[in-house]
């Protein structure tokens, strides 16, 4: 009798299930001025938050450096999405505002596993300073707005320091256009020679313009970095007390251009405003008077 063998093929089907993944992404605040990873802040803004202000802030990683992990559904891999970085500064009264980056949105297709997103510059497209692939690079920065004394059409301000032979004026830094803000992109020493160590003091003239205090001392650089911005001799402007005594001021103008502009009469009532920015518990509204036979109002 004859057998029939029936061979009974099951087909198995191999279902892949793709899965959430988690994307870094890094921020380095050197490129922007006033935030400090103990008074601001770095978050970020996307399509895949909704364009939400502050509502996703990055951690700190220390210094000007800022990271977040940010998981993406899996339905969004292949995807490309629009964000940018946003940026806090506490301003002195306390409160803090809140910033835009106004460079072109940032793009990313979502990854289809776990990946980081090379460093992001802060409201800029590039780092602060031109790489040099064989020497270690450090971006140093220091604010002299409390600096009445310091004039930069006479003084030259320097770095002077271990990595320069303690030479004031021979490491002189740059303007971050008309602000306080002023930085240098130094070459410390070689990709190869190991951790590098610095000692410096921010001066503007001979040593008699230099910051008291000890040295300001940065150990165990291995790669090229940036150092967040300090005030020079650690000297800050004194943060608003609500308890304060408000000092006796007078406002005033002149208002002939108004007037010559048929835009005021004389005689007409001129009222001002003061107390924005938290330096009154309100504002308030006051009205200013004229002087006799004048434009002058105060």
């Amino acid at each position: 009798m004859a057998k029939k063998a029936i061979i009974l093929i099951m087909l198995m089907a191999t279902t892949f299930v793709l899965a959430d993944v988690n994307v870094t992404f890094y921020a380095n605040s050197s490129t922007v001025q006033g935030v400090t990873d103990s008074t601001g802040g770095v978050d970020l803004r996307g399509a895949m938050q909704g364009w939400t202000a502050e509502a996703d802030p990055f951690t700190s990683d220390g210094g000007d450096y800022w990271s977040i992990v940010w998981t993406f559904n899996d339905t969004l891999i292949g995807n490309t999405l629009e964000y940018k970085y946003g940026y806090t500064v506490k301003n002195l009264d306390g409160t803090f505002t809140s910033y835009w980056e106004d460079t072109p949105n940032r793009l990313i297709t979502v990854p289809a596993a776990d990946s980081s997103m090379s460093m992001g510059y802060v409201n800029a497209t590039a780092a602060p300073f031109v790489d040099a692939t064989d020497s270690v690079d450090v971006f140093f920065r220091v604010n002299m707005s409390e600096q009445g004394d310091f004039d930069p059409s006479l003084h030259t301000l320097s770095i002077a320091g271990s990595f320069q032979g303690w030479t004031p004026g021979a490491s002189p830094l740059t303007q971050e256009g008309t602000s306080s803000y002023w930085n240098l992109h130094a070459r410390v020493g070689h990709v190869d020679s190991g951790a590098v160590n610095i000692e410096m003091k921010y001066t503007w003239g001979a040593w008699d313009g230099t910051e008291e205090g000890g040295n300001r001392v940065y150990n165990g650089i291995l790669a090229d970095t940036t150092i967040q911005w300090v005030w020079y001799n650690d000297e800050a402007p004194i943060p608003y007390n609500s308890d304060a005594t408000l000092t006796s001021f007078t406002l005033g103008t002149d208002v002939s251009n108004a007037v010559a502009n048929n835009g005021f009469i004389l005689g007409d009532t001129l009222i001002v405003k003061y107390g924005y920015g938290g330096t009154q518990t309100a504002v308030v509204v006051d009205t200013l008077a004229q002087a006799p036979l004048s434009y002058t109002y105060s």
